[in-house]
């Protein structure tokens, strides 16, 4: 009976030695790898820091109110004298959309008809508009009927 309890003792000893031993190995690496954890939270605090700057300096400041009317009101005195009107728009960031309600579409083949809207329907750059949205895209849509069922869209080059 002494001998099982001689073993056990002696088991007791080599699981307490292991647990220590493991318990140094873990407070090693831990030390061990923070100076490299802390690099690696410096790097990506400062691609953070660059990737934020890019994305503001990027961002486009949206139009005031104030400026959006004037929009509105330029292209809704330019269809004055025809039977077109303009039906909204729309101020989307860096977007600008202007929807011409025609009473027909036009019947002009898709090269012109990109020509005439940039000539007739964009303002030119002496124009106070071109000023305005010169760092916007501005997409000018001529559409018939209530739902827009055909519609034809040009990019104005402002």
């Amino acid at each position: 009976m002494t001998q099982q309890t001689l073993k056990h003792r002696d088991w007791v000893k080599i699981i307490d030695k292991r647990h220590r031993e493991l318990s140094l190995k873990k407070k090693k690496t831990i030390a061990d790898l923070l100076p490299c954890y802390l690099i690696c939270s410096v790097a990506i605090g400062s691609a953070f820091l660059i990737l934020s700057s890019f994305i503001k300096s990027n961002k486009q400041e949206e139009l005031s109110a104030q400026e959006k009317q004037i929009i509105q009101q330029y292209f809704s005195k330019k269809l004055k004298a025809g039977r077109w009107y303009l039906s909204h728009s729309d101020f989307n960031g860096n977007n600008i959309s202007i929807y011409i309600n025609l009473p027909e579409l036009l019947p002009i083949e898709e090269p012109y008809l990109s020509n005439y809207i940039q000539n007739t329907l964009c303002p030119s750059r002496k124009e106070h508009e071109s000023k305005l949205i010169e760092n916007y895209n501005l997409l000018i849509n001529l559409f018939t009927g209530p739902k827009a069922t055909s519609m034809q869209s040009t990019r104005c080059k402002v």
